[in-house]
């Protein structure tokens, strides 16, 4: 087996394991999954598109600036789940996306395991959470938007 192949099912197990030892998704915080809001005609929306926990570390960024990345390696505890959050800004000139927020994609092992560093990060300082249900063509169906009059991101 050569190195490249060994090492990407030693990420690929990592990243399974971390996904594993996450908490159920049901240990979420009850927040809604759109808000909107109406300013002169112009329509907000905020949606959430997942889940998100990082090290406490990471949240804080106490301490002298040049040890803070060794903060977050190092911690042990994560942040209680956060959800991310896209805003959906109805224009009359169109419909901008401030962010696009989490894709399924963000779960899937073997892509993550491709790039090392994207592996350590998504595998020791960040939990992801995803449910279909929070995909942002979904949420631009509930809300009626068609998503041919996205003029931004």
């Amino acid at each position: 087996m050569t190195r490249t192949r060994r090492d990407t099912g030693v990420l690929a197990a990592m990243a399974a394991w971390a996904c594993a030892t996450n908490p159920p998704v049901t240990d979420v915080p009850e927040v809604a999954a759109v808000t909107s809001r109406s300013i002169d005609g112009v329509r907000i929306h905020v949606v959430r598109s997942g889940w998100v926990r990082v090290k406490q570390a990471h949240r804080t960024l106490s301490g002298p600036e040049s040890t803070r990345m060794l903060a977050i390696v190092f911690d042990r505890d994560h942040t209680a789940w956060m959800p991310v959050l896209v805003g959906i800004i109805d224009h009359p000139d169109g419909v901008f996306l401030v962010d696009a927020g989490l894709d399924e994609r963000i779960l899937d092992i073997a892509a993550i395991a491709e790039d090392r560093g994207n592996a350590f990060v998504y595998s020791n300082l960040l939990h992801f959470r995803f449910d279909t249900d929070d995909r942002i063509d979904r949420h631009l169906a509930r809300l009626g938007i068609d998503p041919g009059r996205l003029a931004g991101v």
